[in-house]
């Protein structure tokens, strides 16, 4: 696998990846690592994780007790936003498990939902949430502090599912937000085009019967 990073802070790109990943060759231009440690885009403790596309991921937290960090393995962009959504009906599972990392207890999951569905274009208003929290992660990813408190204060329970432990289970969207006007872009253009096709049929019937 190739990676590449914009980042302002090489060194700390150098720990992290140092940290995480093989070194197999290095020059004076570029340092190659192995990357199949199952380190996924998305890092956090005890989550499901489940890619969309590149522009959307689902989050199924559980057993959320306190704050804890979620890192997200991008160059860093305040349009990456996290949405919060009802939890899923109760299930043991909620989504397909594909590959597991025990060291931060997060499954990978296999896709279960289409390219585009329609709601994404919600998130035009829909406000995020622990957006106070963004912040840039070993100088070029992404992090939040996802809190359980934070969500219980400002949410109804229909946002959350309460265990028996105190901690609770969410679901959350992360979400590059300039995506949802590229999509409304797409539908006027669309629908423009649908209005000019009808007229023109209309017009050469009208023209046809008329004769």
């Amino acid at each position: 696998n190739f990676i590449y990073y914009d980042i302002e802070d090489p060194v700390r790109l150098t720990n992290f990846l140092s940290h995480h990943y093989k070194l197999l060759y290095s020059t004076d231009y570029f340092d190659l690592y192995d990357t199949n440690n199952k380190l996924y885009e998305v890092q956090s403790q005890n989550i499901f994780l489940e890619k969309i596309n590149a522009a959307k991921y689902m989050i199924y937290v559980r057993g959320l007790s306190s704050s804890q960090k979620l890192s997200f393995i991008e160059s860093f962009s305040t349009d990456w936003k996290l949405y919060l959504n009802p939890p899923l009906a109760n299930q043991t599972l909620p989504c397909q498990p594909i590959d597991f990392n025990n060291e931060t207890r997060t499954t990978l999951c296999a896709r279960s939902k289409t390219f585009f569905e329609g709601e994404e274009l919600k998130y035009l208003w829909q406000e995020p949430v622990f957006s106070e929290t963004h912040r840039k992660d070993n100088g070029y990813a992404n992090s939040w502090e996802v809190d359980p408190d934070s969500v219980r204060k400002n949410f109804s329970g229909d946002y959350y599912r309460s265990n028996a432990d105190g901690s609770i289970d969410l679901q959350l969207t992360l979400y590059y937000q300039p995506q949802s006007w590229a999509y409304l872009g797409l539908l006027i253009s669309l629908g423009a085009f649908l209005v000019v096709l009808g007229s023109t049929m209309y017009s050469s019937f009208n023209k046809a019967w008329c004769a």
